[in-house]
């Protein structure tokens, strides 16, 4: 699987402190995406799946950890995917977020992404508008959609879509990494900071 990094705890992608899993590779080419660092299948990325289960499970040991956002990239475009959300739940998670560019209908059309929704709790969908983004929780345009595929789950996530944004910074190196949805144009705000 490709990954572009994984971090504990964030707690703006989703209710709880949870695992955040960012996969590498997407050809969704979203105009304005905060995440065009994750677009390219860059093969020196490859971490094998069983290795993020024993870094997942320490967490679930550690920390009591029982919530995962995936996102990226689009965790879709990973062929192991199932196999990394297989193991998510045979350790125990209980809340497994996924973000794609792919609509839900989009990928109950193909038999190898439908088998993963199976293990999918809450699936945001959907393409990311610039002209849509209004500062909704959790999606990062209006046209996504919140898919409760556990509907056990809808009260947990009641407060955090009933609230407002938020972003965490975490210095890596000499990279800042930012963990949450952000505002609309915040890319080319971003941008012309760090030309300054």
């Amino acid at each position: 699987m490709l990954i572009r990094r994984i971090h504990y705890p964030i707690s703006t992608l989703g209710p709880h402190q949870r695992l955040g899993i960012w996969t590498m590779g997407c050809s969704h080419g979203c105009s304005g995406c905060i995440a065009k660092d994750t677009w390219n299948f860059d093969q020196s990325k490859y971490v094998a799946v069983q290795d993020i289960l024993i870094l997942a499970k320490d967490y679930f040991v550690q920390y009591a950890c029982s919530s995962v956002t995936i996102s990226g990239g689009d965790p879709f475009f990973q062929t192991d995917l199932f196999e990394l959300l297989e193991g998510l739940k045979k350790i125990g998670y209980t809340d497994i977020l996924v973000y794609s560019g792919f609509t839900i209908e989009q990928l109950n059309e193909n038999q190898s992404y439908k088998r993963c929704l199976t293990y999918i709790d809450v699936l945001i969908d959907g393409l990311y508008i610039e002209e849509l983004n209004h500062n909704t929780p959790l999606r990062g345009s209006d046209n996504q959609k919140i898919i409760f595929l556990n509907d056990s789950l809808f009260k947990s996530y009641e407060n955090i879509l009933k609230g407002s944004r938020s972003l965490e910074y975490v210095k890596n190196g000499s990279y800042i990494d930012i963990y949450g949805i952000v505002p609309k144009n915040f890319k080319k705000y971003w941008d012309e900071l760090h030309k300054k």
